[in-house]
C-alpha cells in the first residue's frame, strides 16, 4: 500500500508506462514540480491539477478514488475563542500560516495573543 499521494502517483504512472516528462507536458504542469510531488518533497497539488494528471494517465474510477484517499487534509484555518466580559465570546477565524508567522516573529505565545485580543475587544 502506498504511503503518500506522490508515491501512489509514481506507481500509477509507471503502471501506465508513461514518462514523467510526458505526464507533465500533457497535463501542462512544470516537470520539476511534478517530480517533487512524486518524491514527496511537495504535498498533493490542488484538485484541478490532480484531475488533470488523472486525465492524462487515463485512470479508472477506483484508481482515482485510491489517489484521492491518499491526499492528506491539512486545515488552513482555525477558530479562536476567547471569553469576554458580560458572558460574550470572541470568535475569530484565523489563517494558520498567518498566525504562525505572527507568533514566530514575536515572543508572544498563543495564550498571550488570545488574551490580548480579549483586552482589545473589551476596551472598545
Amino acid at each position: 500500500m502506498q504511503n503518500s499521494f506522490g508515491e501512489l502517483l509514481r506507481s500509477l504512472r509507471k503502471k501506465k508506462k508513461m514518462r514523467l516528462q510526458d505526464v507533465a507536458s500533457r497535463a501542462d504542469i512544470d516537470l520539476s514540480y511534478l517530480s517533487r510531488i512524486e518524491l514527496g518533497a511537495r504535498p498533493a497539488p490542488k484538485k484541478s491539477i490532480r484531475h488533470a494528471i488523472y486525465e492524462v494517465l487515463v485512470l479508472e474510477k477506483a484508481e482515482i478514488d485510491q489517489a484521492e484517499a491518499s491526499v492528506s487534509y491539512k486545515p488552513t484555518n482555525s477558530i479562536f475563542r476567547a471569553p469576554l466580559s458580560g458572558g460574550k465570546m470572541l470568535l475569530m477565524v484565523v489563517n494558520i500560516k498567518d498566525i504562525g508567522k505572527l507568533l514566530s516573529t514575536t515572543d508572544m505565545g498563543l495564550e498571550k495573543f488570545v488574551s490580548g485580543l480579549e483586552i482589545a475587544e473589551a476596551d472598545m
